[in-house]
């Protein structure tokens, strides 16, 4: 029997990923879905879902790599799904409703010991005095390749934010940050992203420049905060920011992401073959 893999986004956008994927492993191989096509069906004690016509047990594998706010409530639900119905899918944390909320995520990985930033969610007027030591961050909570992050340099920017929950954290001098591909526990891919000129941010969608290095290269202390913070929210693809404060030398883990974007050239970046592979040994 030919495995079948099916991926799922939540709308129609061009996917170099799914199109080096289905080269790689053969265009049978690889489905490409949308959420929006979908149809769960249920009758006492039994529960059907489809992708157009097609039953989603006819696939070997699932991968929910793109929900979206819209369709987060159906992805929990074809999660327990697949877990009823023995069918493999990732990332499993979706099955715990512990997929695409940032402030949960700081609470585990915060219990779990893990070196996050110290860190408030409030509003704005509600940020305590004792907190702030300029320059501060505002992230919103569906902030996106940086999109929805502020420095805020002085208590007068402060007072122009919205009026909405941000989570503040302290700003830390830094040379670029980490993001380190997590595939079932191991690092697999480890990229630098360094900022571009009159930019604090350094999202390679913000003109950040991207070095990839050697997993061997990249210190065994930064591989196990990846590592332990991919485990502690259950997730077999993670996308883990970590920065060192170029001033102490200490790591902080900022973000992990459970659908982290892939560099596409492959003169620069080995994500897609590496993808690849974990695929075909899936």
């Amino acid at each position: 029997k030919m495995k079948k893999l099916l991926i799922l986004l939540n709308y129609r956008q061009k996917a170099p990923f799914i199109d080096y994927l289905k080269k790689e492993l053969g265009t049978e191989k690889v489905t490409l879905g949308y959420f929006s096509q979908l149809s769960l069906k249920m009758a006492p004690g039994k529960v059907a879902v489809f992708w157009k016509d097609r039953r989603l047990s006819d696939f070997d594998l699932i991968y929910f790599r793109r929900p979206g706010g819209e369709f987060a409530n159906l992805t929990k639900a074809l999660a327990i799904y697949c877990e009823q119905e023995k069918i493999s899918y990732f990332n499993r944390a979706w099955a715990k409703n512990l997929v695409g909320d940032k402030i949960s995520d700081l609470v585990r990985l915060t219990y779990a010991g893990l070196p996050v930033p110290p860190s408030i969610f409030c509003l704005p007027e509600n940020l305590p005095a004792s907190f702030v030591d300029y320059p501060l961050v505002a992230k919103t909570t569906k902030d996106h390749a940086g999109y929805g992050v502020k420095l805020l340099k002085d208590k007068s920017e402060l007072a122009r934010l919205p009026k909405q929950m941000f989570i503040f954290q302290q700003f830390y001098p830094n040379d670029g940050d980490w993001r380190l591909l997590v595939l079932d526990g191991r690092l697999a891919v480890a990229e630098k992203r360094i900022r571009g000129k009159n930019e604090f941010r350094n999202n390679a969608h913000l003109g950040g420049r991207e070095v990839f290095f050697k997993v061997e290269e990249i210190p065994e202390k930064l591989k196990q905060i990846a590592t332990k913070a991919a485990e502690v929210l259950d997730l077999q693809v993670a996308g883990v920011d970590v920065l060192v404060d170029s001033k102490t030398g200490k790591e902080w883990l900022l973000e992990v992401n459970p659908k982290p974007t892939f560099t596409s050239d492959l003169s620069v970046s080995t994500e897609l073959p590496v993808m690849a592979e974990f695929f075909r040994k899936r």
